[in-house]
């Protein structure tokens, strides 16, 4: 790193790794920006970011009806070397425990009347509004991580081939994630999750066996092509 701000920044994450999530705070325009910044290609984990923005867009808007705009970095102007994408990009995929961080950049108070001079006033409203954005950040990067896994396709020999036909059910039985037990249905309502847990493999508590989630959640898992077989 040329300056030593951001040799110390790195720094911290690599020492403190795993990393869930890290905003990036500016001024000004009332921006919410997920990666990439570097190219108009969307990241691997884009609806989840959309779905992310969203929530937190809506959380700061209750509060003194300030509106944000959500999008891909790459889409306020083209850029690199930013922290949001260095957080969340392939360099750390062998240093952060296999998990991938949230990253977003958000640009503050105000549009255009201030611009960078934004008065005195209007900084604790200014925080008191992100403050409930940031708090579904933290939930959401803790409650379901991002993992470099989710772009990985496991395959299978052909003694452990799964089955898809029609004679397989979704399991009631729960697993275990990070923050609690979890169930099929659970993973049915969300795509990301499907992506994130159904190409992986976790202890089921009907048996107390390790086997693949896509397994044991076979139907609701069918399209995250979790089996090269198919």
């Amino acid at each position: 790193a040329s300056e030593p701000e951001i040799a110390s920044t790195t720094a911290y994450f690599l020492k403190n790794a795993p990393i869930y999530g890290a905003i990036d705070m500016h001024s000004y325009g009332r921006v919410i920006m997920s990666p990439w910044g570097w190219t108009e290609d969307p990241p691997p984990d884009h609806d989840v970011f959309v779905d992310l923005m969203d929530k937190m867009k809506k959380a700061i808007e209750r509060v003194h009806k300030q509106e944000y705009k959500c999008m891909q970095a790459s889409d306020f102007y083209l850029t690199s070397a930013t922290s949001d994408d260095w957080f969340y990009g392939e360099n750390l995929k062998t240093t952060n425990g296999g998990v991938r961080a949230y990253t977003l950049a958000l640009e503050l108070r105000d549009k255009n009347k201030y611009e960078f001079e934004l008065p005195a006033s209007q900084i604790r409203p200014n925080g008191e509004e992100i403050l409930p954005a940031i708090m579904i950040f933290i939930k959401t990067a803790i409650e379901s991580p991002l993992s470099y896994d989710n772009e990985l396709i496991l395959s299978y020999d052909n003694e452990s081939t799964l089955s898809y036909d029609n004679e397989c059910v979704d399991t009631k039985a729960k697993f275990d994630t990070r923050s609690k037990e979890r169930d099929c249905e659970w993973l049915s309502k969300k795509q990301y999750r499907k992506q994130m847990y159904c190409r992986k493999e976790k202890v089921f508590k009907d048996d107390g066996k390790q086997a693949p989630v896509c397994s044991r959640c076979c139907n609701i898992c069918l399209e995250t092509n979790c089996n090269t077989n198919l």
